[in-house]
């Protein structure tokens, strides 16, 4: 049976390659095999790969042309792929480009800032007044209280209150964390009523972009999204979790994605 001969070598013949295939020793036509396996041209030194889309050359370290269609059409299977079809820089000069990079600059994507973010809808406008109305007696009673959070000194002052231990926060375009403390005896007021009575109190924004509950877990201080009258989506809490880190607050984000009719998880 007859083979075909891929290459003949000296059996005391060594060829060292550079990371990106390149070698001191001169192809010649008994030697066709070279870098990673792939076929050499023996008077070029380069490499035609993807079926002879694209030639590569390993002295000037990049690819002569792009293959526009290899490894997804006719042109066949780029022998390049693993290397994303550029071992220097992931990139072709006709503008192809990683869809492993991109996929990373997708998932990379910084958060907006807070100054950005969407201003939130009350999605309950016809209870507004009533609502502000009763967070109003509250406050005039000292049932709830109203705090902007700037640091760790803030948060623990609300978190060590014990008549006043439950808590929901909303987050205002001039960046404001404000949080409303309440006993949780007492019908709950809503995110809305504190964004409002907040206003007349401590002077914050009423445009509300963040809104959920705060509380203490096992030692951990936790800040969800849940709110009903906002709705706050949970993507919102990537720009929520980057400004509080930024203000060095030790407090934990976490996501929730309420439907209609749930009830709070109580693991939060």
């Amino acid at each position: 049976m007859q083979r075909s001969v891929l290459a003949t070598t000296a059996p005391d013949s060594a060829r060292a390659y550079t990371a990106f295939g390149d070698s001191r020793a001169h192809p010649t036509t008994s030697v066709i095999v070279g870098f990673n396996g792939e076929r050499i041209d023996p008077f070029t030194g380069h490499y035609q790969l993807g079926n002879g889309n694209r030639e590569y050359s390993p002295g000037l370290m990049r690819f002569h042309r792009p293959d526009p269609r290899s490894p997804f059409d006719l042109g066949g299977l780029n022998a390049y792929a693993y290397c994303l079809g550029d071992p220097i820089n992931r990139s072709d000069p006709s503008g192809n480009f990683s869809l492993f990079r991109a996929l990373a600059k997708l998932l990379s994507k910084k958060p907006k800032p807070i100054e950005k973010m969407r201003t939130l809808k009350n999605l309950r406008p016809e209870y507004h007044l009533a609502e502000v109305a009763q967070t109003q007696q509250y406050y005039k009673s000292g049932h709830i209280a109203f705090r902007k959070i700037q640091d760790n000194a803030s948060l623990h002052e609300i978190l060590n209150n014990p008549s006043l231990n439950a808590h929901k926060w909303i987050m205002t375009r001039r960046r404001e964390l404000v949080v409303g403390s309440y006993a949780a005896s007492m019908i709950e007021p809503t995110h809305a009523s504190i964004a409002a009575v907040a206003s007349q109190v401590l002077g914050s924004s009423k445009q509300v972009v963040g809104a959920g509950r705060l509380m203490k877990r096992n030692g951990d201080v936790i800040l969800n999204n849940w709110t009903g009258h906002y709705e706050m989506p949970a993507s919102g809490m990537k720009s929520i979790k980057q400004h509080i880190q930024s203000l060095n607050i030790d407090i934990r984000t976490k996501k929730v994605y309420p439907q209609p009719g749930d009830e709070e998880p109580n693991y939060l």
